[in-house]
């Protein structure tokens, strides 16, 4: 059963009686104050206006994203295979909620996600581009830049610098630590 978002996914696992995801979403309706008094600037550099503000949201949203996650892996009722696929959605929500909201045409918000029966998770852009991501690969609609563009962040995100780009296939890098483990 796809979900378009992580509260329908808590939604629908609350509603089958599992109490975490209860309290995960309950846990959203609670602020925290902050621990000190913002201090007042003297002089405002104009150059920079807006741009404090775009990181402070981007700090929340990965303080949040990472305590989504946290409580993804730490699920005991979930298999690793789910654990995976939910961990690759959120990835992408991640991405979505940072897209900088003076985008004209944000590439990520309103994407929609599937997982198909062998276990590739399927995005599909507002463009109307695809990324496939079978784990080990990611594959993105050729001819879609905005496809190009998101997967290439999406395999970041995931594996950090150390990505390869094939053609229309994004692969993870090897680094010499790997390579020389799997020898052993």
């Amino acid at each position: 059963m796809p979900f378009s978002s992580w509260n329908g996914f808590l939604q629908i696992k609350a509603d089958q009686g599992n109490e975490t995801a209860l309290a995960i979403l309950r846990s959203k309706r609670e602020t925290a104050e902050p621990d000190q008094e913002p201090q007042a600037a003297l002089a405002k550099d104009w150059s920079q206006h807006g741009k404090e503000e775009f990181t402070v949201n981007r700090a929340e949203i990965r303080a949040e994203y990472a305590a989504r996650e946290r409580a993804t892996l730490e699920n005991d009722t979930m298999s690793g295979t789910a654990k995976k696929q939910l961990l690759a959605v959120l990835c992408m929500e991640q991405l979505a909620a940072e897209e900088a909201p003076a985008e004209k045409e944000a590439q990520i918000r309103g994407f929609s996600a599937f997982v198909d029966r062998k276990g590739v998770v399927i995005f599909t852009l507002p463009s109307g581009g695809r990324i496939l991501d079978s784990g080990k690969e990611l594959f993105f609609s050729g001819n879609n830049e905005a496809a190009h563009n998101v997967a290439v962040r999406y395999a970041q995100k995931k594996w950090g610098k150390q990505i390869a780009l094939e053609g229309n296939k994004i692969v993870r890098r090897a680094t010499p630590e790997r390579t020389r483990t799997m020898e052993r």
